[in-house]
Order: C-alpha cells, then structure tokens, then sequence
C-alpha cells in the first residue's frame, strides 16, 4: 500500500491551488480527481469568468500561477452595484484607493490550464485521475482511502486527508461529517455574451427582488453574464431562444453597456448555502466549497476557497519544516481556528444580501436604499466594504500576505 503525507481528495479549482502550494515543500502529495483530466479541458474548468480578488491574487502570485494567468485575466477598474427600480447606487473605482484593479477577472479553464501546468511536471506531486474515494478510515497513525479506478480498487494510506470534492462532497460525508443545508430556491445562469458599448473594465451588479444580473469585463471585448432567478424562472429562461433570453436580461439589466448581443451557451448552476458542521478533525481537513458553499453575491465563494488552500497549506507545510506530524490534531486544529472568522464573516455577508434585496416588504426596501446611500456617502464605509471584498481582511496566511510560504 503506497503511502503519502498529504492526500487531496477533489481535483477542481481550490484543490489545484492548494496541491501548487505544496509543492516546494518536503512532502509527497497525491491528487485524487473522478473526472478524466483532458489535454485543454480540466475538470470543473469551463468558461465561467471568476472574480480573482486581490488576496487571490496573491495567492496565484506566490504559488508561480499569476504570471502565465495574468495576460489573459481582465483588470476591474470599477465596479457599479445598483438595484432595479429604485434610486440610489454604490460606484467603487479602484484608483480612488490606491489599487491597479479591484478584481481580475479569469476564464475557469485558463486558470484550471495554469494550475494543471504548474502541477503535472512535478515529482512530489502525483495524479490519480480519474479515480474516485469509495472509503475512508482510520488506522493508527494514517488515514486509509479506497479509490476505484475503473473496475478496479486500490488503496492508499496519508496521514493528511485534504477533502475538495465540492459541495456535495461525498468524502465529507464518507468522514460522517454533517452540513447545514438552505436551498435558496435560485438558480444561476452563467454565460458570456457581447455589449454594444465597451465594458471600460468596469463590473456591474444589479440587484432584482428575482435575484441579481452582474456583467463582469473580460478581455476578448466579451462579457461575462451571471444572471440569478427563481429556479423555475431560471429553467424557463435557460430554454429560452438567444434572443428572447437577452431581451429578458436586457430588460432586467438595462442599457448601460447598449445591446446585448452574441450570447454564448448557456450553464445552470442552482443555489444553496451549505455549512460543514466540521472543517477539520483527527487527520483531514474540509476546504473549498466541501467545507462552505456561498450564494455568488459580491463573488465572494470562490476566493474564499483559495483563501482555505492558502491557510492549509501554511499549516501543513510549518508543521513539516518543524518536523511534526502534519496530520496531528495541533496542525488541523490551527486550520479551523484561523478560517473560522473569515468562513463565518463571508457567510454572513454573502446571506445577509440574499435577505436583504430578494425582499420587498417595504421596511427592508427602505434599509436597502438607506444603506446603498450610506455606503456612497460615507468614505469609512466604502473603505470597510472594498477591503471585505478585497479578501485581504485580517490576512490569516503568510500567501495572503504576499510574502513566501
């Protein structure tokens, strides 16, 4: 039976980053993935455009990703947040505070294309792809995982279990680790499509009592079009013709960026939140949308992941230079006390706007007008809400930082 000090489960986009992250460490690492890794297509790596904020960024910087990624990602000079039928709208531009860009914003399969170059040269590092984990226990000192590759199963034992496989995740559940579950009842359709007038790098969110519409700039003068309604609704509209389908969005969005045009294929992605009751225990930790899944508000999910792999990996990787076990109780341990502010802060943002705008009771409509304006007006709030959005907020890992692991 072949041993590994580090066993990531999930090879998606978080899982990736945090096995390019241990990479220069003295560890062997596999990565275990149930979808075939194809030449250009990775796993989960379509052609949704993902917000990278700063502190990813960072991270991509610090793990030799960033530079082969950056020609290809789109600077966010500003960003546009207004609501349907009501006055008032927060406008954040980037130069105001200092920064080149608020966001980047990357094709899912450019950066899935990054992370898989970086990973398939190296020793320390090996693939099981695809192969899926059909077991896992305990025994003494290791974790043992059953995979099955085909008809065949084999076994490996690591004294680290890194659970990835996505919100549903079914090693989280072969661990006997519970999760809080609420359907939104929304579902997101995501594609890209072209305006009539240039994006001018700026993202734009328009919030709906259905759900919000946001716009996100990319680099080959399209645009990337995440658009959230009732899951019924958003079935309707997914069947849609192209053009009936972007005289609906056009309609809900309005006419900033002109006509729209030049829809691409549309993706249906439903929405829940989901909270693992455990994100750490005796010999694994849960990162990545295995431990939180978010409502896409603000585009905060994603990073938020990254930001875990970032954490791990610094847990992981001191405890190895220390000469520790790095599946000991003390090493995951630190892991779910350093993430547990930030999970619990971004999930209260990302809920708190799905209450707060897909509720027209009037009081909460008074609120969230009152607080757009607030926002607008008041500098020190502004401030607060890009360096939320920034990820860069108490910065729990030396990556997050911007200084080596």
């Amino acid at each position: 039976m072949k041993r590994y000090d580090v066993v990531i489960v999930g090879g998606g986009l978080v899982g990736a980053t945090l096995a390019c992250a241990l990479l220069e460490a003295p560890l062997s690492v596999a990565l275990l993935e149930a979808v075939p890794f194809e030449v250009d297509a990775p796993p989960s790596f379509d052609d949704r455009g993902l917000a990278l904020s700063p502190a990813t960024q960072r991270v991509l910087s610090g793990i030799g990703v960033w530079p082969g990624l950056a020609a290809a990602a789109t600077p966010v000079r500003a960003i546009h947040v207004s609501e349907r039928g009501r006055f008032g709208a927060v406008r954040i531009c980037a130069e105001d505070y200092g920064l080149e860009a608020l966001a980047h914003v990357s094709l899912a399969r450019d950066l899935g294309a990054g992370l898989m170059q970086r990973l398939k040269p190296q020793a320390n590092c090996e693939l099981h792809c695809p192969a899926r984990v059909v077991g896992v226990r305990h025994d003494r000192d290791a974790m043992v995982v059953t995979a099955q590759r085909g008809e065949d199963r084999y076994t490996i034992e690591t004294r680290l279990l890194i659970v990835a496989d996505g919100a549903q995740s079914p090693s989280r559940s072969l661990l006997n680790i519970g999760a809080r579950e609420r359907d939104y009842g929304q579902t997101a359709i995501v594609a890209n499509l072209r305006t009539g007038r240039p994006h001018d790098n700026v993202a734009y969110e328009r919030f709906t009592p259905d759900g919000p519409a946001a716009v996100l700039p990319q680099r080959t003068g399209l645009c990337g079009l995440v658009y959230v309604l009732p899951t019924a609704a958003a079935t309707a509209a997914a069947s849609l013709p192209d053009r009936a389908f972007l005289a609906q969005v056009q309609e809900r969005f309005g006419r900033r960026l002109g006509e729209l045009s030049g829809l691409g294929g549309r993706s249906l992605y439903p929405l829940r939140l989901v909270v693992a009751d455990r994100i750490a225990g005796a010999r694994y930790m849960v990162v990545g949308n295995a431990a939180h899944a978010v409502h896409p508000n603000g585009a905060q999910g994603f990073n938020l992941g990254v930001r875990d792999a970032a954490v791990a990996a610094e847990c992981i990787i001191d405890a190895a230079r220390a000469g520790l076990d790095v599946g000991a109780d003390a090493v995951t341990g630190s892991y779910a006390e350093r993430c547990r502010p930030d999970h619990q802060r971004t999930i209260r943002f990302t809920d708190g706007l799905t209450r707060l705008f897909y509720n027209d009771w009037w009081p909460h409509a008074v609120a969230r007008q009152a607080a757009m304006l607030a926002v607008e007006l008041i500098p020190p709030l502004k401030r607060r809400l890009v360096a939320h959005g920034s990820g860069l907020r108490g910065a729990p890992s030396r990556l997050l930082q911007g200084r080596p692991l």
